[in-house]
């Protein structure tokens, strides 16, 4: 995870508008059991959002929380999805609450990317 120092040094010197428009390797994510709920279960005000861990180039590694809006079948596996929805969170500070996202995501390994959508 970055630190507070290594975070308002990025800010410092404008790279968090650079990073929204990057996409970022996802190294751990939810199950398809945790995706299905994140999809199907709540209400407009109660969502269950899915957490993420995302790798940025320089190799920070932390999670984001996603609330997901849709996904589809990317082949016939049943195992690859894209992914639409928008962060609830970011650790960093990098993406502001409310950035939708895209993201490829593979249940089996667990692995994709995740890009802020502007």
């Amino acid at each position: 995870m970055a630190s507070p120092e290594e975070i308002a040094a990025l800010r410092a010197h404008g790279l968090q508008s650079r990073a929204e428009s990057q996409q970022h390797a996802i190294v751990d994510g939810p199950s398809k059991w945790d995706l299905m709920l994140s999809l199907f279960d709540g209400d407009c005000d109660h969502r269950r959002p899915v957490a993420f861990k995302v790798r940025r180039a320089n190799g920070f590694e932390y999670s984001v929380a996603v609330t997901i809006n849709e996904v589809g079948r990317e082949d016939g596996s049943g195992e690859n999805w894209n992914i639409h929805g928008y962060l609830n969170s970011d650790p960093t500070g990098m993406f502001k609450a409310g950035v939708p996202v895209r993201c490829f995501f593979t249940t089996k390994r667990r692995t994709g990317w995740l890009k802020p959508v502007a």
